[in-house]
């Protein structure tokens, strides 16, 4: 079973390049940048673009994000959930550790939601975010 806590500044490092990472590759707005590195202009436009939006996310005042790590050991990340308020922002579960009941475990560590602002077809699939009655309002988008 993995431990659910809140993320510590030591975090951030897994948690934008999971975010950023995994987002570019799963969304369909991101669907151009699969075939883009980091490393060419595309992909740092797309990293400059995700870091200023999840700064500015994180500045606000009731933003959180939760981590799902190794009870025995608490810098061994799996995964991440961001939200800030009722709305979802991003959930991440590291490969290998998937369909274990991570995932739902961090959204229910956020408390009541009622949104969500990023789609992944994983997302959709898994989480089921209409079924719950979430809105999508997209926020992060390129």
């Amino acid at each position: 079973m993995m431990r659910i806590r809140p993320a510590k500044q030591e975090d951030t490092g897994f948690i934008l390049s999971s975010w950023f990472d995994s987002f570019r590759s799963a969304s369909a707005l991101c669907a151009t940048l699969k075939r883009h590195s980091f490393e060419t202009d595309a992909g740092r436009v797309y990293w400059m673009f995700m870091k200023d939006l999840v700064r500015r996310w994180a500045a606000e005042p009731d933003a959180r994000t939760m981590v799902a790590c190794d009870p025995e050991a608490e810098d061994t990340l799996v995964g991440f959930a961001a939200a800030s308020g009722q709305q979802l922002h991003y959930v991440y579960i590291r490969d290998g550790f998937r369909r274990s009941g991570h995932a739902r475990a961090l959204v229910e560590s956020m408390g009541p939601l009622v949104r969500y602002s990023m789609q992944t077809e994983q997302g959709e699939r898994r989480l089921k975010p209409r079924e719950r009655g979430w809105i999508f309002t997209p926020r992060f988008t390129l």
